[in-house]
């Protein structure tokens, strides 16, 4: 019976000690440039624990000290359709490096524009009152009609 607690604990004691994985990638658009500020979720399926990243400046991310087992991942960014990798194992030292495509979604925009309709004249014409007393006191040349009509806005 102690041997039998003794390798239980051997056991145990490895299956404790056994070396993390760790996972890396960067993520890109359809043109190969990277996305940064992007958010990328890492779930660890049989426990359902999620770990979360943003990708840097130039759009990697990490995720290190991963016990081994089954993971989903998924990355998004506003303006890009979500990227979704459903399931992929992990063993103890793996070192995986990832590359994820955030292909660019459709933009529906409506623009609501709210306002009064401004009248358009559509006659050419215009017109202008001048009283009197500006047409006595403005230095007109010759005091014509004509030069006086020119003022008018």
């Amino acid at each position: 019976m102690k041997r039998i607690s003794i390798l239980q604990f051997l056991v145990c004691l490895h299956a404790w000690a056994q070396d993390p994985a760790t996972l890396t990638g960067v993520v890109q658009d359809p043109s190969g440039a990277v996305v940064p500020g992007a958010a990328v979720r890492l779930i660890e399926l049989r426990r359902h624990v999620a770990r979360d990243a943003e990708t840097d400046a130039e759009g990697w991310f990490r995720f290190v000290a991963l016990e081994p087992g089954e993971y989903a991942l998924t990355a998004a960014k506003p303006g890009f359709n979500k990227t979704e990798i459903r399931s992929m194992m992990l063993r103890a030292r793996d070192r995986r490096a990832l590359r994820l495509e955030l292909t660019l979604s459709e933009i529906a925009q409506t623009l609501d524009i709210t306002g009064r309709e401004e009248g358009v004249a559509s006659d050419a014409s215009f017109g202008a009152v001048v009283e009197q007393s500006a047409m006595r006191e403005l230095p007109l040349s010759g005091r014509s009609i004509d030069t006086l009509l020119l003022l008018a806005p």
